[in-house]
């Protein structure tokens, strides 16, 4: 009898081991198709639009957003600090999707198809700071009419 349980606790730990690396192994690897972060640190990104715009369309960006402070907006300019566009919730609270903002882009910002470009939010309080990863979820390039 004593020759079964010893055998028995064997094969448990065994299999408990198992799980354990198992578990660990999953957890310590992210996800395969995890996307990097839209921006960096300092709420810069270089974006490369897939065509040139031709005759008659335009440049878009897709962004979309987490929630921001209160009475916050997000300000987007180019490297060499020209304005695009501000984005401004207005009150509204998005989901754990966030939500979706359209700006579109003039052409003298875009170069060979690349867009350098600093988000920055700024707050009620009138101070201005860089974009955070998680405040900015993804940017998406469009060329449309």
């Amino acid at each position: 009898m004593n020759r079964h349980r010893h055998h028995l606790l064997l094969v448990l730990t065994a299999l408990a081991g198992v799980i354990f690396y198992f578990l660990m192994s999953i957890h310590a690897q992210p996800p395969k198709n995890a996307p990097a972060p839209a921006v960096n640190a300092k709420g810069e990104c270089r974006l490369v639009f897939q065509q040139d715009a031709a005759h008659g369309q335009f440049y878009y960006l897709i962004i979309k957003a987490a929630n921001l402070p209160r009475r916050a907006s997000m300000v987007l300019r180019s490297a060499d600090g020209r304005h695009i566009g501000t984005i401004s919730p207005f009150g509204k609270t998005p989901g754990p999707e966030g939500m979706e903002f359209t700006v579109s882009v003039a052409r003298e910002h875009v170069v060979k198809r690349i867009l350098n470009l600093i988000i920055t939010v700024e707050e009620a309080s009138s101070t201005s700071r860089p974009a955070k990863p998680t405040e900015v979820l993804s940017i998406e390039t469009s060329v449309e009419p």
